[in-house]
């Protein structure tokens, strides 16, 4: 870990862009900011509810009559989806205590959203990323229900899926929000082509593409990326990739910030 003082040092005078929704990165930008970092907040990507949300509704209502062994989350967005979803049915997503269904959070940020809602979450791997958990994820005993619940984006990887699949488990999967480019409002834009923006943070893969699509590999500054997976979709589209973040942690995406900066 990086020390504060050697943080401050590095980051004095540096313009950070976390391109990211600002409800979710005020940890972060608070972190930077303390430690001599001008930091800009700019989503490149906004989340959208499928445009019918009727497949999500009854997964969810089977999800609240406990039919399911396991509920398998990557992302905030789906925690957030769920939610609107057993809102829409009037109850709570923490219902579920009730049965013995079990919760996989794929790092500490849904595990945190989960917590929220009152959901106790049995599975977060040590590697933060599809592919860590499914090597943490046990395999059934065979008198186990298989039924395993996966809400995620229309944009979501068949990875986790097909490795469910194999191990032996029956997953289902949904489409629990999209994902679309929105575009990066004007002074930040400027900012970039000026080339007074250091490095940009991009957290998934479809915030890459969108960046990459706007701004194009010419005039973009080197990035910060969370997970291997989002690095090389950077690498693909000829992005410049500075760091990758250990893991999805205010504290490890600044360490990724200054490592690429000191």
């Amino acid at each position: 870990m990086v020390s504060p003082a050697s943080m401050d040092l590095a980051l004095r005078g540096r313009t950070i862009l976390v391109a990211r929704d600002p409800d979710r990165v005020h940890g972060l930008t608070q972190r930077l900011s303390e430690q001599g970092a001008e930091v800009l907040v700019a989503p490149v990507t906004s989340t959208v509810p499928p445009p019918n949300v009727a497949r999500l509704d009854a997964a969810t209502r089977r999800l609240l009559d406990g039919h399911y062994r396991w509920v398998v989350i990557t992302s905030v967005n789906t925690v957030v989806a769920l939610v609107d979803s057993a809102a829409r049915q009037g109850m709570g997503v923490d219902y579920v205590g009730r049965h013995p269904t079990r919760w996989a959070a794929v790092g500490v940020a849904t595990r945190n959203a989960l917590s929220e809602h009152g959901i106790q979450v049995d599975l977060v791997p040590g590697t933060h990323s599809a592919t860590g958990l499914l090597a943490a994820f046990p395999s059934p005993r065979p008198d186990e229900n298989t039924a395993v619940l996966f809400p995620q984006s229309g944009i979501a990887s068949p990875l986790l899926t097909a490795g469910l699949t194999q191990r032996g488990w029956e997953p289902e999967t949904v489409i629990a929000y999209h994902t679309s480019s929105c575009p990066l409002v004007a002074s930040v834009r400027e900012r970039i082509e000026d080339g007074t923006v250091d490095t940009v943070v991009l957290a998934a893969g479809s915030a890459v593409r969108s960046f990459a699509e706007q701004v194009g590999k010419e005039l973009a500054p080197p990035i910060i990326t969370i997970g291997a997976e989002t690095a090389r979709i950077a690498h693909n589209l000829g992005l410049a990739v500075a760091a990758v973040a250990e893991a999805p942690t205010d504290e490890a995406i600044a360490d990724a910030v200054v490592s690429s900066l000191g």
